[in-house]
C-alpha cells in the first residue's frame, strides 16, 4: 500500500424505527469483502457527529430538517434562495452562503436520474449553508422526470461529450466567478450524477475532492488511474441497482490503479436511500452518510488556518 493510499470501508447496521435518525449510527461487526478479491481492510466504525466550524452559518440543516423540507407541498415550502443561470452552454442553479465573501470553496453538484429537481436544488442550499458555493448543473436542459420510464428516456438522451464539457465549464465557473473565486473545488453527485462526479474528477485532475452516492462507476483500473482527487463513495447494502459485487469490482479497480485516496461507506439502504422525495428513502443511513460527507468535504475543501 503506497503512502497516499487510504482505504476505509464503513459497514453500518441500523435499527430502522423508534430512534432519532440524527444520532450516530450503531456500528455493526467488522466484515471482510468477498474472498475472491482482496479489497482492503474493514473498519467497524460509525460516522461521528460533525459540529459546525467556527464562523459557519447557523442554519445548517440536520437530516430531519432536510427530510421535512423535501416533503413539504410546493405552496408550503420556503422560496429557493439560489438563482438559475447559464454556465457555458448549459443551465445551472447556484446557491451561495448567506454570509461570506470570496474566496469561497466551491462544489459542482450533479443530479440523479430524475433531473435538476427540488431534491438537488435543496442539496445546493444545504451545502451553501455549510459555507460552499454550490453550483448544480442541469444535464437535461430543464426537463424533470415524473416517472421511471421518463427518467430512463432522459438519461439515454444525454450526450457524453456535451455533458462532460458542461461539467468542465461549471468547474471553471467556480474559480472564475467574482462572487466565488474558489481556491478549492469539489464535486458531488447521486445515481447517474455520482458517475458523472467521478467522470469530472477523471477529466479535471485539479479537482480537490469528489463524493459519489450510489453511482454506476467504472471498474477499469486503466481508467481509474487518472483519478487524483480524494474520493468518498457511498453505497447501500440493499441497492438493487448497484449491488455488492459491483462495489467490490470498483474497489478492486481502484486497488489495481494504485495510490488512490478513497473511502468506501456502505450503509443499510437501497438505491436513492438519501433522497427524501423518493419511496426508498431511509432516514438513518441518510443521516450517517451526511455526517461522513460533511466531514470529508470539510477536511478536503476547507483552507488550512493561516
Amino acid at each position: 500500500m503506497g503512502p497516499r493510499q487510504i482505504t476505509l470501508v464503513v459497514l453500518v447496521t441500523l435499527l430502522m424505527g423508534g430512534c432519532d435518525e440524527d444520532k450516530p449510527a450503531r456500528p455493526g461487526p467488522a466484515q471482510t469483502a468477498a474472498p475472491q478479491a482482496s479489497l482492503g481492510s474493514a473498519v467497524p466504525s460509525a460516522a461521528p457527529s460533525v459540529s459546525a466550524s467556527p464562523g459557519s452559518p447557523t442554519d445548517i440543516r440536520s437530516e430531519q430538517e432536510f427530510r421535512q423540507l423535501l416533503l413539504l407541498a410546493p405552496d408550503q415550502a420556503p422560496p429557493y434562495r439560489g438563482e438559475g443561470l447559464v454556465v457555458g452552454a448549459g443551465r445551472a442553479y447556484l446557491s451561495l452562503p448567506k454570509k461570506g465573501q470570496p474566496p469561497l470553496p466551491g462544489l459542482v453538484l450533479i443530479h440523479d436520474r430524475w433531473g435538476l429537481d427540488d431534491h438537488t436544488k435543496r442539496w445546493a442550499e444545504r451545502l451553501a449553508a455549510e459555507g460552499y458555493a454550490a453550483l448544480a448543473v442541469d444535464l437535461y436542459g430543464g426537463a424533470v422526470a415524473k416517472a421511471p420510464a421518463e427518467a430512463d428516456e432522459l438519461m439515454a438522451k444525454v450526450d457524453d461529450t456535451a455533458a462532460r464539457q458542461q461539467l468542465l465549464d461549471a468547474f471553471a465557473f467556480l474559480a472564475e466567478d467574482d462572487r466565488i473565486k474558489a481556491p478549492k473545488r469539489g464535486a458531488i453527485g447521486w445515481c447517474i450524477g455520482g458517475r458523472w462526479a467521478v467522470d469530472l474528477a477523471l477529466a479535471a485532475p485539479q479537482l480537490d475532492a469528489v463524493v459519489t452516492y450510489y453511482g454506476h462507476l467504472s471498474q477499469q483500473a486503466e481508467k481509474l488511474a487518472a483519478l487524483e482527487a480524494p474520493l468518498l463513495a457511498v453505497f447501500g447494502n440493499q441497492d438493487e441497482v448497484i449491488d455488492l459485487k459491483a462495489v467490490q469490482r470498483f474497489e478492486f479497480g481502484l486497488e489495481q490503479a494504485g495510490g488512490k485516496r478513497y473511502q468506501l461507506v456502505r450503509l443499510d439502504g437501497g438505491h436513492d436511500f438519501a433522497n427524501p422525495s423518493r419511496p426508498r428513502y431511509a432516514a438513518q443511513p441518510a443521516a450517517a452518510a451526511w455526517r461522513q460527507v460533511r466531514r470529508f468535504l470539510r477536511d478536503h475543501l476547507s483552507e488550512p488556518p493561516g
